[in-house]
């Protein structure tokens, strides 16, 4: 939080150094707790995603001497999201200071820091809906944290996706990674309420705005984005799928299929696609449940996976108590073993990543199964060319 992000008061990707620290401390004292140091699974979800895509970075290029996990899980990786470059922190610090009246003073970090926790949080909501704070970095928009590359104090070289490519043959250990279906879905209802209509100019104006102008003509033409034949067309879901696929879903095939050239023939992918029947309970009165009720939306996966007892707000059917039970299976599995499938659930088997056919695991109630190259072409193709650099 300062414009001198060098100030060994505030060294930048902190949040990173302390999940290092847990994961050392795990190797120094699982062991007494009946773990075992050497089979330790790294696993987030979102931005959780983003710090285990981080933390590999760390372990594959040996900034860390110590390999502090031995297999990794990604639920809903934003990994088309780059890191900030330190330019695009500086700015993003600089504007947060401003907004608690810490900016332009000699000593910004020394003002912050007598400012309470209350001033603290309202300066963090109010820099996350300010639209100058992602001028520099527009798809970033209503983030409010983002790791910064080229830092000494968890340095970070490159981007996700160029990670991945550079270095696939470095990474053998086993991985799975997977999306929601409509992960877009979310974030655009928080950018723009769906109460407010989204027709074709506006449309064409989030696009270029996201994505630059000079795609415009490019991305409108791939998702169908036009004046004809109707002029009161509505592009929420397609502005929420061109997100979706651009951030979350060809980012992870691009990567499968760089792993899996590579020879690492433990990539595990998969696609949740179902809505909870207490999906009015869950989501509320938020301002985007109403969208949530039929789009599969980011973390609908997350009631599944942790099934939690006796919460009023997450009540499952029976059918629905036998899929979480299975994807926990899963899950626990492959943090055992390095592989997802089990006895227990052996239907269907979780095959790894096929690059011939792009095969995912089709994670639903009733007909669990596969599919074969999901959003592939021509939205991958198309988001593998453009780049993931935004």
């Amino acid at each position: 939080f300062s414009d001198n992000i060098t100030d060994s008061r505030a060294p930048g990707n902190v949040a990173l150094l302390d999940q290092q620290k847990c994961l050392e401390w795990i190797q120094k004292n699982v062991i007494y707790f009946g773990g075992d140091p050497s089979n330790v699974t790294m696993w987030g979800q979102s931005a959780g995603a983003s710090s285990v895509g981080f933390h590999l970075q760390q372990q594959i290029l040996k900034y860390n001497q110590t390999e502090l996990f031995d297999r990794v899980l990604f639920q809903s990786w934003p990994a088309g999201i780059q890191p900030r470059s330190l330019e695009q922190s500086k700015a993003y610090n600089r504007q947060f200071a401003e907004l608690c009246g810490c900016y332009p003073l000699i000593d910004v970090i020394e003002c912050l820091r007598n400012k309470n926790a209350t001033e603290i949080l309202q300066c963090s909501s109010l820099v996350k809906i300010d639209i100058l704070t992602y001028l520099n970095k527009p798809v970033t928009v209503g983030l409010p944290w983002e790791a910064t590359l080229n830092l000494p104090s968890f340095y970070l070289q490159y981007g996700n996706v160029d990670f991945i490519n550079r270095y696939s043959s470095r990474i053998t250990i086993p991985v799975i990674w997977g999306i929601d279906k409509d992960e877009g879905t979310l974030f655009i209802d928080d950018f723009v309420n769906k109460s407010v209509p989204l027709y074709y100019a506006e449309a064409i104006a989030i696009v270029g705005f996201l994505w630059y102008p000079q795609n415009v003509a490019k991305i409108s033409k791939l998702y169908n984005i036009s004046l004809l034949p109707n002029v009161t067309k509505e592009y929420h879901d397609t502005i929420a799928q061109i997100l979706a696929d651009y951030a979350f879903t060809c980012p992870m095939r691009n990567m499968s299929r760089s792993l899996t050239l590579a020879g690492n023939t433990n990539i595990y992918s998969y696609v949740f696609d179902y809505i909870i029947q207490a999906v009015e309970l869950l989501y509320g009165s938020s301002h985007w449940a109403p969208d949530c009720y039929c789009h599969v939306c980011h973390k609908s996966e997350m009631p599944f996976v942790f099934n939690p007892p006796n919460v009023s707000t997450i009540l499952f059917t029976a059918a629905e108590e036998t899929f979480a039970q299975s994807i926990g299976c899963r899950w626990t599995n492959f943090g055992k073993t390095g592989n997802p499938n089990s006895l227990s659930y052996a239907s269907p088997t979780w095959n790894t990543f096929s690059i011939n056919t792009n095969t995912s695991l089709n994670l639903t109630l009733d007909t669990t199964g596969y599919v074969s190259n999901y959003r592939g072409n021509p939205f991958c193709d198309f988001w593998d060319n453009l780049g993931y650099t935004f």
